[in-house]
């Protein structure tokens, strides 16, 4: 369990000091991990979590369909994860995405 928040931490750091291109570059990872069906993956559950939850979001013209992209991806894979499928809804009324 420890080790999971130190990841989480330190992917939450990253997140915040990426600018918009590194950010693409990461939204992109997470989305191709999602798409070789690794979502059911507790790591990527928490990375997607986390860029949904960020307080705030670099959300701008350079990372709008990266996070477009991710929404997708989630959504279609969190079917029956009523929470997630909530926070997506939320972020893509929050950023209009």
């Amino acid at each position: 369990m420890n080790e999971s928040k130190k990841m989480a931490k330190a992917f939450q750091k990253e997140l915040e000091s990426a600018d918009s291109n590194a950010l693409v570059r990461i939204i992109n990872d997470v989305c191709d991990t999602m798409q070789v069906s690794q979502f059911r993956k507790p790591e990527t559950k928490h990375k997607v979590e986390i860029m949904l939850r960020n307080k705030r979001p670099m959300v701008n013209n350079t990372t709008r369909e990266a996070y477009k992209v991710l929404c997708d991806f989630a959504r279609g894979c969190s079917t029956g994860n009523s929470a997630m499928l909530s926070l997506i809804t939320k972020f893509q009324k929050s950023y209009a995405i």
